[in-house]
C-alpha cells in the first residue's frame, strides 16, 4: 500500500486567546497522529509562530506552514505560507491585497459554520484562492462538506481542510491527504493550488469541546 501524507491546515496555539495548545508539544503530538505537517494559524497574531521557530526544532520530514487567521469585516480569512503580517485593518479587500503582495495563499475557513459564517461568500469568491471544505469545529461539518466541495469544483478553487484545533487532542482530526511525497512548504502550496488533494473529514466530539472550555477557563484542568 502506498504511503499517504497528511496535513492539518488550521491549528491554533496558546498564542490564540482561546487556545491552550503549547507550542513545545504541538509537533510531537501531530507526529503521533500521523501528520506529515501542519499550518499554525493563530488569531490575528504571528507571535506564536515566531516563538515556535525560535524554540522548537523541527525535523526535515515534517512541514510547518506559517499562517494566520485574520478577522475581517466579512468573516475570518486564513493566510497560508506567510512570513509576516503587519496590516492594521479588518477590511476584507485590504487583507486580500496585502496577502497578494506577500504571495500568501488566501483561504476562507468554515464558511458555512452557523456560529462563524462568512458574509457574502459568493460575491467575493473570485478574490480568494480556496475554501476550507472541512473544519472539525463546524458542528454540521459532514452536511456542509458536500456543498463546499461542489462549490469549489464549480468555481475552480483550491480546497483545504483542518481541525481548527484549540486543544491538542483535536489536532489532525480533519486534514488534507496527498499520495505523493512533499518536499517543503512551497511544493505543498503548489499541490493545494492544483487541487491535487483528498480530504479526511472528522468532527470534534463534544467531549473535546467541553475539555477545551474547561482548560480555557479552569487552568487547573490542564
Amino acid at each position: 500500500m502506498n504511503r499517504v501524507y497528511k496535513f492539518d491546515l488550521h491549528v491554533h496555539t496558546e498564542y490564540s486567546y482561546d487556545s491552550t495548545i503549547p507550542i513545545d508539544k504541538l509537533i510531537p503530538f501531530a507526529k503521533h497522529r500521523g501528520l506529515s505537517g501542519l499550518a499554525i494559524t493563530d488569531h490575528d497574531t504571528m507571535e506564536g509562530l515566531y516563538q515556535f521557530f525560535k524554540s522548537v526544532e523541527v525535523d526535515d520530514d515534517f512541514i510547518v506552514i506559517p499562517g494566520i487567521e485574520v478577522t475581517t469585516d466579512r468573516g475570518d480569512v486564513l493566510l497560508l505560507n506567510i512570513e509576516h503580517y503587519e496590516l492594521r485593518t479588518n477590511n476584507f479587500f485590504d487583507v486580500v491585497d496585502y496577502a497578494r503582495s506577500v504571495e500568501a495563499l488566501i483561504i476562507i475557513p468554515h464558511p458555512m459554520d452557523p456560529f462563524r459564517p462568512f458574509k457574502g461568500l459568493n460575491r467575493v469568491i473570485d478574490y480568494v484562492d480556496g475554501i476550507e471544505v472541512a473544519n472539525s469545529s463546524d458542528i454540521l461539518i459532514k452536511w456542509h462538506f458536500g456543498r463546499l466541495v461542489k462549490l469549489v469544483k464549480e468555481c475552480g478553487k483550491a480546497m483545504t481542510a483542518g481541525s481548527d484545533a484549540h486543544i491538542i487532542e483535536a489536532v489532525g482530526m480533519s486534514h488534507i491527504i496527498l499520495d505523493k511525497e512533499v518536499h517543503g512548504k512551497d511544493e505543498l502550496m503548489k499541490y493545494i493550488k492544483s487541487g491535487y488533494v483528498n480530504v479526511h473529514v472528522s468532527r470534534t466530539p463534544l467531549t473535546l469541546r467541553l475539555r477545551k472550555l474547561a482548560r480555557q477557563y479552569l487552568p487547573l484542568s490542564k
